[in-house]
């Protein structure tokens, strides 16, 4: 896969960390099923919304930060069906669902 370099994996296993990966590139667009972590550098908190919410798809998203009034408000702008928060699942009575992006009928 051109654009990201392997840091981890050797064949043995199917674990595989990729670092250097481009935000539209197909590891990062594309379900991959298996032990994968795909590593995406940003500058900024917007910057980082930005690469979470740029995907056709959105069943789960992810905040981490020791913040938790500013990773609540980084919660509410990414576009997934749930987002957990620092590792917590969503909550039993939590809404349920996924995203896809609009498409244009021509």
């Amino acid at each position: 896969m051109a654009g990201q370099r392997k840091i981890l994996g050797d064949g043995s296993s199917n674990r595989r960390i990729f670092a250097d990966v481009d935000q539209n590139s197909i590891i990062a667009q594309e379900e991959i099923f298996g032990p994968v972590v795909s590593i995406i550098d940003y500058d900024t908190v917007d910057e980082a919304i930005g690469i979470a919410n740029n995907s056709d798809f959105g069943l789960n998203g992810s905040v981490f930060t020791t913040d938790l009034e500013k990773g609540l408000g980084v919660a509410a702008r990414i576009h997934t069906g749930t987002v957990e928060l620092n590792g917590s699942p969503a909550g039993f009575g939590a809404p349920r669902g996924w995203r896809e992006k609009e498409r244009t009928r021509s």
